[in-house]
């Protein structure tokens, strides 16, 4: 099943308890104060809550489909399964030392052969059984797992084999997209500091190291997504002082087994030194040191936002040249890692898409290079924080971002662009017969990912609460659409029902704070 990878806006919410409100429609967070647009209603509700007996109300609108369950069976095909053994990995023979340190050691070339011994076991016994397989791929770095294309059916069979700790069909995840364009300013605002690009203003910590423009030297960021334009004037600026030449990657690649290595049947560091700026560049997806996009640019909108610069300035939404400052990301001299996860095989059947067993090569890959920092502006919306519901894919996925913190690499994640768990279904918004609101996506729901949000909002309607006065607050809603996507405007359509724009309102306990 294919999920979406957005990236998340921010808003904020305040909860109405009592009182008079009024409807407003302004911003629910912006970047500038410079100019605001407010549209005040003559609506006015009062508080009655307890004074009506609702349980009709509740009765008429209770989505009775949630309690019943029907037998449907099973559907099987081919796809690709993430096979777990129950042996450690190499984050784990390590214990605290670093894994790409640990790999030069006699024990970490033991616990190598010690973790391909336990995997060519596995595999033995499964074509024993006479179930059909691929191998895709194996992992030694963050887990002790073999990725084999199998019918699914054969999946309960494959978990209760010995020395199989898990066993979890991969998950599929959509193309992403980037935040919507900059919207009007309104009249409540966020002090976060941003250059006019939206991005956040890093001015305050240039000059650490004595030279005009140092922001990320010395850091390495891997970025999982869709590939890069590396031929763009953002990504052209050399920094002073680096990390990685083409020699310490040589270096590098020496020391390690890496995935891609494997994937690509051979690679040198000559085919994935790009640049200074990106001193390695891999397509996990399509299993080539070619990153260069040719289905999506998100990669490359990703990469300008953390490590872009160009001095001659940038082409805003509108298609106007800003030549009067330059454009730069958040740490401009910092280099950048590019780990393509996105295929963009046009006879692919997952065109587009990401799958979970090429992430976690690229992650492995990441841990044994020694990178500084991974971002991941992808993942699915409606994610979980614990692993204490049975998931095994969640438990494997958890794991592995544990092991990563534990080797000192920040994890970046997008928290997601989904304003709304139905966000891009039919009506665009949530139905009683669909209420879940859980909008915050997985992986950056995970304890060792730090979960980024937009510092850009969306227009939304609200209501004021006790205005004027010291208990004033703003209660945010969404309005109802048509099939179309068009919203009913809820205010006028209450007005229409009462001129007067008296009405009374409940607050219904056991739905919020």
């Amino acid at each position: 099943m294919k999920k979406s990878i957005k990236r998340f806006l921010c808003g904020t919410l305040s909860v109405l308890m009592a009182g008079t409100i009024v409807a407003e429609q302004a911003l629910r967070m912006s970047a500038d104060a410079s100019s605001s647009q407010t549209v005040v209603t003559n609506a006015k509700f009062t508080d009655v809550t307890g004074k009506y007996d609702t349980s009709a109300i509740r009765e008429a609108n209770f989505n009775h489909k949630v309690q019943q369950t029907e037998d449907v069976a099973p559907t099987y095909e081919t796809r690709t399964v993430m096979v777990t053994l129950s042996g450690d990995c190499l984050a784990d023979y390590a214990d605290g030392m670093p894994v790409k340190d640990f790999v030069n050691t006699f024990t970490g070339n033991n616990a190598i052969s010690t973790i391909k011994k336990e995997q060519n076991a596995f595999l033995t016994a499964l074509s024993k059984t006479g179930i059909s397989y691929k191998t895709e791929s194996r992992y030694n770095t963050l887990l002790n797992a073999v990725a084999i294309e199998v019918d699914t059916s054969h999946v309960s069979y494959i978990k209760k084999m010995p020395g199989v700790e898990s066993a979890v069909i991969t998950t599929s995840y959509a193309v992403p997209t980037s935040a919507g364009e900059t919207l009007d300013i309104g009249s409540l605002t966020n002090a976060t500091s941003v250059y006019k690009t939206g991005i956040y203003n890093t001015d305050d910590y240039t000059n650490l190291n004595g030279s005009e423009n140092d922001v990320g030297e010395g850091v390495v960021v891997a970025i999982l997504d869709t590939g890069l334009d590396y031929t763009h004037d953002a990504f052209q600026r050399t920094p002073e002082n680096y990390a990685w030449t083409e020699s310490i990657v040589a270096d590098k690649m020496e020391q390690a087994n890496l995935r891609a290595e494997e994937q690509a049947g051979g690679i040198s560091a000559h085919d994935v030194y790009v640049s200074a700026k990106v001193p390695f560049a891999y397509d996990y997806a399509d299993k080539d040191a070619d990153v260069y996009p040719s289905y999506s640019n998100h990669g490359t909108h990703v990469a300008g936002i953390i490590g872009g610069y160009d001095e001659n300035g940038y082409t805003d939404k509108d298609g106007n040249a800003i030549t009067d400052v330059d454009f730069r990301g958040v740490v401009p001299d910092a280099q950048l890692v590019i780990c393509k996860v996105f295929t963009d095989d046009l006879d692919d059947k997952d065109l587009g898409g990401a799958e979970a067993e090429d992430i976690i090569a690229a992650l492995e890959d990441c841990v044994m290079l020694g990178v500084d920092v991974i971002n991941m502006s992808l993942g699915t919306s409606c994610g979980f924080s614990t692993t204490d519901d049975g998931d095994d894919e969640g438990e494997m996925l958890n794991a592995v971002y544990d092991r990563i913190q534990d080797e000192g690499i920040s994890l970046v994640c997008a928290a997601s662009n989904d304003y709304s768990s139905a966000y891009g279904g039919e009506f665009g918004t949530n139905k009683k017969s669909n209420p879940d609101s859980s909008t915050v996506g997985s992986p950056s729901t995970f304890a060792a990912a730090l979960s980024v949000a937009s510092i850009n909002g969306q227009k939304a309607s609200y209501f004021i609460g006790n205005e004027g006065t010291a208990n004033e607050n703003y209660v945010f809603f969404e309005e109802s659409r048509d099939t179309n996507g068009n919203a009913y405007e809820f205010v006028e359509q209450m007005l229409k029902i009462n001129p007067t724009g008296e009405f009374e309102y409940v607050v219904v306990s056991g739905t919020g704070a």
